[in-house]
């Protein structure tokens, strides 16, 4: 493995596959959490589902940057205005910054690894 590969995140951690099942693991803990399930309550199974992947492309087109800078956002994504429109407050966000940490927990990474995907996971967006 070349030098580049051991120092990206996303060749340490098992590439796509392992990240999406890791960032899915997140979602659908958050659909189903008693406190912040009502996000998702009018939405259909297939609507969640698309939400889910473009959850999925938001890490990873993150961890494709390789420049530590803002995420990249998939066209006709705009976070800021989701967020506004779900009314995400301080304990929405602490809810998601604790299934996070479970998530990274669950997928038996080392410390370093863990921190830089939580770290990524957990980066707010600017209002």
């Amino acid at each position: 493995m070349s030098t580049a590969q051991e120092k990206c995140l996303l060749h340490r951690l098992g590439g796509s596959a392992a990240i999406s099942d890791m960032v899915r693991d997140l979602y659908d803990r958050m659909v189903v959490h008693p406190h912040i399930w009502y996000y998702w309550k009018a939405r259909s199974p297939e609507d969640r589902s698309a939400e889910g992947q473009r959850f999925v492309e938001v890490v990873l087109a993150s961890l494709n940057t390789g420049t530590g800078g803002e995420p990249a956002v998939p066209q006709g994504h705009d976070e800021k205005v989701a967020y506004a429109e779900m009314g995400i407050g301080l304990v929405e966000w602490r809810i998601f910054v604790d299934l996070a940490a479970e998530s990274v927990d669950r997928f038996g990474l080392d410390d370093r690894d863990k921190e830089e995907l939580f770290s990524l996971l957990t980066k707010p967006v600017p209002r």
